[in-house]
């Protein structure tokens, strides 16, 4: 059997770490900006802490999906049965909204009440209310966020979440000092709820980037390609798509793991030709009778 090295481990690990610190790292951003507004910013940073706290809680418990989403579509991989699971992130997505839906529901209205228990009295309790009540509409694209890197660590790749949460926390960064010192003569500035929105505002763009990336790589392993068309033999089928990646229809990318692993994807190019393809398609359907007259006719 052969070894993993510590080369491959790295390729996957150091990129799985970085995206796995884009949460706390929006609530240390907010912790930075605000600490420094010109009034109440003692204050602020209490209830920035208080509440940053809390949604960590929230998202290191439900966030554990991650993890059994990477199993399961894992195990799939290794058992040769992808297609089993293709549905799991839609309904990974469902799962999560609703308990999103439960978590907003109990916690948005008793608030005032949830962030007693912390000793927030006054204007801390004041600021963490009203930052707690923007910040929550983030959980869902969170959860979700998370749900879907844990399908592409199933699936061997760690650098799309990575990227994807890189763009998250310098789009949280610059947006923070936007919303909170805000532009003279065109944004007046909106103190600790502009880190809210700016937070908000980065987990959105987060859900939105992961969702389209998990769906627009539609990748195929040649096995899953092999099952589409039954009766060409492996020879003939390697021979074409070797054809089409010289004419650069399409990208072969081959993953540097145990076993071994090739993904085959449409290029630019490639998807340039797909609607030809539906329209001669859909021509074909529509005239089908036509053409088999014609054709028995002829023979």
């Amino acid at each position: 059997m052969k070894l993993l090295k510590y080369s491959q481990i790295h390729k996957l690990a150091i990129p799985a770490l970085i995206s796995g610190i884009a949460e706390p790292i929006l609530s240390i951003t907010d912790t930075a900006i605000v600490g420094n507004v010109d009034y109440n910013s003692m204050e602020a940073l209490g209830a920035v802490g208080i509440v940053g706290t809390f949604l960590s809680m929230l998202v290191w418990v439900f966030g554990q999906k991650r993890s059994v989403i990477a199993s399961i579509v894992s195990q799939a991989i290794g058992a040769k049965k992808i297609d089993e699971v293709k549905s799991l992130p839609s309904q990974a997505i469902f799962i999560i909204l609703l308990f999103s839906l439960i978590i907003i529901g109990v916690t948005y209205p008793f608030a005032e009440s949830l962030f007693r228990f912390y000793n927030a009295s006054g204007i801390i309790l004041e600021y963490s209310v009203d930052y707690y009540k923007i910040r929550v509409v983030g959980i869902p694209f969170t959860l979700i966020t998370i749900g879907v890197f844990g399908v592409f660590r199933g699936l061997q790749n760690t650098i799309t979440p990575m990227a994807i949460a890189i763009v998250g926390t310098l789009l949280n960064i610059v947006l923070d000092v936007i919303f909170v010192y805000g532009i003279e003569g065109l944004l007046n500035p909106m103190h600790i709820y502009g880190a809210a929105y700016a937070s908000v505002i980065a987990q959105i763009t987060m859900a939105g980037l992961a969702i389209f990336l998990l769906y627009k790589n539609k990748n195929n392993r040649f096995g899953e390609i092999k099952k589409w068309f039954k009766t060409i033999t492996q020879q003939m089928l390697s021979k074409q798509l070797k054809e089409l990646e010289i004419d650069g229809l399409i990208n072969r990318k081959v993953y540097q793991v145990v076993p071994p692993k090739v993904e085959y994807s449409l290029t630019e190019f490639g998807a340039s030709v797909i609607p030809i393809l539906k329209s001669f398609s859909d021509w074909n359907k529509k005239n089908s009778r036509t053409i088999s007259l014609k054709l028995n006719k002829n023979f």
